[in-house]
């Protein structure tokens, strides 16, 4: 909230307190129970009214991601860069939530387009914010049913490992989900906290899908779901960008507007150092790593 909201709900709870009390102490019972009664409706409409201004804030409970935009764009120059060194893949993990709308929107006012890394469950929830995504020129990705790790490892991570029966319907019932909500079916995929392993990823290819981890050789974890700052995730991002760089963000978790706000400053650099951006994912998106072994080293992608 705002200060000025702030001081509108501090004048208000105070206001309605003295009113009660010098209600019960002054007037007659029956009175004083009445304005009781007003006061107490008029406590709860105030609460009402201050929860929402800071609703956008807090992370969204199932069923109640809005179609609209939280917010409005953070201003910025949007990308005209010639991309004479190249081109960069921004990726968004853990969607679509109550931030992705936003997200669409800031990257069609800085001229972007990325790959959403959706997690099946959501997409089956909201549909029309995957459609949203291939309707402003996105692609969309596998990110797994309810962002399980495959191999039991992973920062936080308390599931065992899946079976690869797990593992085919987590990815499986993803895509179908991702279809029914009007997306091509994704070609690509991103296993939850990097945790992966031969079998997982044979499964995973079995099924039209490629690997595309969220850190390794020239793939960068912007650390947005570490609770950075704008100005600390562009930091973060800029120094290392450079023709075929993949950038892991979220639009899944409440930490989002920090990410979005860093996208215009990720932009100005990319502007100044000549670099485009892709949806088209190089090959070798495994970042050098041979996913064989049941490590997941992975923050919360």
């Amino acid at each position: 909230m705002s200060a000025l909201q702030w001081c509108w709900v501090a004048v208000t709870v105070t206001t309605i307190i003295f009113l009660m009390v010098a209600a019960i102490s002054a007037l007659p019972k029956m009175k004083a129970a009445y304005t009781a009664c007003i006061a107490v409706i008029f406590l709860a409409a105030s609460g009402i009214t201050a929860f929402g201004s800071i609703s956008p804030l807090l992370p969204a409970a199932a069923g109640s991601v809005p179609a609209a935009l939280a917010l409005a764009p953070a201003p910025g120059v949007p990308l005209h860069s010639d991309a004479s060194a190249g081109r960069v893949v921004l990726t968004f993990d853990d969607g679509p939530d109550f931030y992705t709308a936003q997200v669409i929107a800031e990257l069609d006012e800085l001229h972007l387009h990325g790959v959403f890394f959706d997690i099946g469950s959501k997409a089956a929830a909201h549909p029309e914010l995957v459609h949203a995504e291939i309707a402003s020129g996105n692609v969309v990705g596998n990110h797994t049913w309810d962002h399980k790790s495959f191999t039991g490892k992973g920062v936080g991570v308390t599931n065992k490992p899946l079976t690869q029966a797990q593992v085919r319907a987590e990815l499986s019932g993803t895509d179908a989900a991702i279809v029914s909500a009007g997306a091509p079916k994704p070609v690509l995929w991103r296993p939850p906290y990097g945790a992966v392993n031969a079998a997982d990823e044979q499964t995973a290819t079995s099924l039209g899908l490629r690997i595309v981890l969220d850190s390794g050789t020239n793939i960068i974890d912007s650390n947005d779901w570490a609770g950075l700052t704008a100005a600390q995730i562009a930091a973060r991002v800029d120094p290392r960008l450079r023709d075929g760089t993949i950038i892991a963000f979220h639009d899944g978790l409440r930490t989002a507007p920090q990410m979005i706000a860093a996208l215009p400053l990720i932009v100005a650099y990319m502007n100044a150092h000549h670099l485009g951006v892709t949806t088209t994912v190089r090959p070798d998106a495994t970042g050098g790593v041979v996913p064989d072994d049941n490590t997941g080293t992975g923050g919360h992608a």
